[in-house]
């Protein structure tokens, strides 16, 4: 700072120059921005980071809607089993919903005709409206018992997996004197077209 002393003055008494105050101060102008700025920088630079972060979320949830979207737009393709359960899967393998039975799976029914359970599923539009429905026969256990017979059961579930209907074969045929009765076992399911003019499946 250009001060100057009082000649013959006490001592202590100084004064300055109005012009090499101005000057003075107009040369530390740049060292006042340069202390300034890591100031403006920082507050400069938190709202950047903080659109960053915000972009970063956004597409985070873009991306789950998207796929979210995509899977709810699948139809099944194939399914596979557990124990208990069905599941639908669509073209690429990814698991659209499960379905769980009242009771265990019981596949061994199956084996006198050489038969897997997915032999016994059709994944067909029954009902004309452009989805897929899931057409099963489930052969489940009766009881505690891994020796009990086994019940069958053909389930129709909806695109989504919910239960559109159920029918268990447990006629009883009557041929003159002669009585048959359930349960059946299915060994085959056919579906059809219904006609020319309907989309529609029909099962045989």
């Amino acid at each position: 700072m250009p001060v100057r002393r009082v000649p013959g003055g006490k001592k202590g008494r100084v004064y300055a120059l109005r012009s090499e105050i101005s000057k003075w101060l107009g040369a530390q102008t740049p060292d006042a921005a340069e202390t300034s700025s890591p100031q403006v920088q920082r507050f400069l630079t938190r709202p950047l980071v903080i659109g960053v972060a915000a972009l970063v979320v956004l597409g985070g949830v873009g991306a789950i809607v998207f796929s979210s979207l995509a899977r709810k737009g699948s139809v099944p393709a194939r399914v596979r089993f557990t124990e208990r359960a069905v599941q639908a899967l669509d073209d690429e393998g990814r698991r659209l919903w499960t379905y769980t039975f009242a009771k265990p799976l019981d596949p061994s029914v199956l084996k006198p005709a050489r038969r897997e359970l997915t032999d016994f599923v059709r994944v067909i539009d029954l009902m004309g409206d452009g989805k897929r429905e899931v057409l099963i026969v489930a052969p489940l256990r009766s009881g505690p018992n891994r020796m009990d017979e086994p019940t069958v059961e053909v389930d129709c579930l909806s695109s989504q997996g919910f239960l559109l209907w159920s029918y268990a074969p447990n006629e009883t045929y009557r041929f003159d004197d002669h009585e048959l009765k359930g349960p059946w076992n299915i060994f085959d399911v056919m579906v059809s077209q219904d006609n020319g003019n309907s989309p529609r499946g029909r099962i045989q």
